[in-house]
């Protein structure tokens, strides 16, 4: 069965006007209204509390149906916990400005803030996140080399200002990269706020001054600088790796790895959770002491470790699906698939043990599935519409 959904968008501060958003644009192609005067960030597609999908024939979520009818959410025996909840979340991003410097916890740690701090950690589950871009996407995720980062202080004064007593006892001390790496992070991200201001401030002077000559990382800096005025976040551009995807290119961020979006527009799925520790580029609550202990503090060059941001490299399974699974055995609640078809061609998706849902970006198609009178039953689908497709189902498109 293909069933027909309503989804709801967010209108996050840091989210594209209506008029250059891909979440605005999705609504508008599925009849929905828009005001071009708001920020359109996300566009949600699940079964999360804060935005659940409803079933476009009635007046129902898609929670309540799967409750209902669990045969269609899986194949297999589910638990009463498990029954109408997506273990995933399926959203579009529009990002007009940067998100904040943030990192999700693993399942202990996340177990752990929960039971402590229940007002801030909502849930007791992890929240990995795999994105791919749909236009250029730019994102700040995983740390530089120690060397590369060590070169940044010397060349950036108001950074090494801040971090010159660190620099100074880890020239005295042989510790290993990460711990090395640690310390000098932590420091930053601790540093006086009122003196970080000032930082910022006499950066953001001294690189406006460099006019067309200026180079990244410092022109990502200055940018973050009118983002954020005096944010210490600004200053971890020359500590974390910049990345700039394009099109159908993605990427996974793993637990306890510093990450921050900053531009553009991408399909992301997620771990049904709510679980965010921050510590810059935001006017949000900020868990400084939390996010400095529980990073991993590996470097691009780590063994056996996928860097966050890294190009994630899609498993070809036919000429028209390229499927991005994560590379983390911890992961098993998604996988993304991204479908592109020729015109006047055919494509029969493989059969799940377990419901998907689905987004037609681009392009229309007729599609033709098995009803539950048991006869084929076809519908169009167009650009915006959205889907759940149960699973175990035959279909065509």
């Amino acid at each position: 069965m293909l069933f027909p959904l309503k989804c709801p968008a967010q209108n996050y501060a840091w989210g594209k006007p209506g008029s250059e958003s891909t979440v605005a644009s999705l609504l508008l192609a599925d009849n929905e209204k828009i005001d071009v005067s708001k920020p359109y960030a996300e566009f949600w597609i699940g079964t999360h509390v804060n935005g659940p999908a409803k079933l476009r024939a009635e007046n129902l979520t898609l929670e309540s149906l799967l409750k209902t009818n669990p045969h269609f959410q899986s194949c297999n025996e589910l638990s009463t916990d498990e029954t109408g909840n997506l273990p995933y979340l399926f959203k579009i991003l529009s990002v007009n400005k940067a998100l904040s410097i943030q990192a999700h916890p693993d399942i202990p740690l996340a177990q752990k803030l929960h039971a402590e701090f229940p007002s801030i950690y909502k849930d007791p589950n992890h929240k990995p996140e795999m994105a791919c871009a749909i236009t250029e996407f730019e994102a700040l995720a995983g740390f530089q080399s120690i060397e590369s980062i060590m070169q940044n202080i010397q060349m950036t004064p108001e950074l090494g200002e801040l971090l010159e007593e660190s620099t100074s006892q880890l020239s005295e001390t042989k510790l290993e990269s990460s711990e090395e790496l640690k310390i000098l992070f932590t420091a930053l991200m601790k540093s006086d706020e009122e003196i970080v201001k000032e930082n910022v401030s006499r950066l953001q002077r001294r690189l406006e001054g460099l006019g067309n000559d200026i180079t990244m990382p410092n022109k990502l800096a200055l940018r973050l600088c009118h983002e954020y005025p005096g944010d210490v976040g600004v200053f971890c551009v020359y500590f974390m790796c910049y990345r700039c995807l394009q099109p159908g290119e993605a990427v996974f961020l793993g637990a306890n790895e510093p990450h921050a979006y900053l531009k553009g527009d991408c399909a992301e799925v997620m771990a049904r959770s709510d679980n965010v520790v921050r510590a810059g580029l935001t006017p949000k609550l900020r868990d400084v002491n939390t996010l400095c202990e529980m990073l991993t503090y590996s470097e691009p060059s780590s063994v056996g470790f996928f860097p966050p941001g890294n190009i994630l490299k899609p498993i070809v399974r036919d000429e028209n699906t390229h499927v991005y699974a994560p590379p983390d055995p911890n992961v098993d609640e998604f996988e993304l698939e991204r479908i592109v078809m020729k015109p006047n061609s055919v494509y029969e998706p493989k059969l799940s043990t377990y419901g998907a849902v689905i987004l037609v970006l681009e392009g229309r198609a007729n599609a033709t599935y098995k009803a539950d009178s048991g006869l084929d039953d076809t519908i169009q689908i167009t650009r915006g519409n959205t889907f759940f497709s149960s699973c175990g189902i035959n279909s065509e498109t």
